[in-house]
């Protein structure tokens, strides 16, 4: 009889184990949605800078080309200065 009694004790004990485990896994979840979705955000924005910094650069790029075609056929009296962009 006390086998019968163990059996059915730890029978509802698994369960109520069961229960729990399912309940934190759907926590879990759900959390997991969110952070990925908070992950994809981010590398969409990563990306956006991205393009502005390479943006940035081929505009620096055409500058720094203008400027050196520009002190290529520069009168002789601006030989010492100095061109920054």
């Amino acid at each position: 009889m006390q086998n019968l009694i163990d059996w059915i004790c730890l029978s509802e004990q698994i369960k109520k184990n069961n229960n729990t485990i399912r309940n934190v896994t759907g926590e879990y979840k759900k959390i997991e949605l969110d952070c990925w979705e908070g992950v994809r955000a981010q590398l969409k924005r990563m990306k956006e800078l991205c393009k502005e910094r390479d943006s940035l650069y081929e505009k620096q790029n055409d500058l720094k080309e203008r400027k050196w075609y520009n002190q290529k056929d520069k009168p002789e009296f601006m030989e010492g200065l100095i061109w920054n962009i």
